[in-house]
């Protein structure tokens, strides 16, 4: 089993995992996994294995599965809502956050934190396709 996909700890509470997103494609379920542990809470993804295997068949089953623990199902939904946010500031960036995205942060302690750069997203995001595409 990839150990990159599942919890990088046990649980220490029993888990009631469920379903709140599915995804076309792997690198995009990894990428929501990996932004709710950044914001300390546990998530699986499911079926990645099948549909990088065979892509063509995502639709058919669903696509790319993406739990959580039913308890922490409303904090992960506001995160999800909001991929830009960071948990903590960047050290040395003095700028403030504007606009709705900032609005949105300040209201809600979860998610109040400092904006992610959208240029270093795109960048990531052409970095994890090239990935893909390089391995298949």
């Amino acid at each position: 089993m990839d150990p990159t996909l599942t919890d990088p700890e046990p649980p220490s509470r029993p888990v009631n995992w469920i379903t709140i997103r599915t995804y076309l494609f792997e690198y995009e379920a990894v990428f929501a996994r990996d932004l709710l542990r950044t914001h300390g809470l546990g998530a699986q993804i499911l079926d990645a294995g099948f549909i990088g295997v065979a892509p063509h068949m995502a639709n058919a089953v669903g696509g790319v599965r993406l739990q959580v623990d039913a308890r922490d199902r409303e904090d992960a939904q506001k995160i999800l809502a909001a991929p830009y946010l960071v948990p903590d500031p960047m050290p040395g960036d003095d700028e403030g956050e504007t606009g709705a995205a900032a609005d949105a942060a300040a209201s809600d302690p979860l998610l109040s934190s400092r904006l992610f750069d959208r240029s270093f997203l795109i960048v990531v995001a052409i970095i994890a396709l090239l990935a893909v595409l390089w391995s298949g």
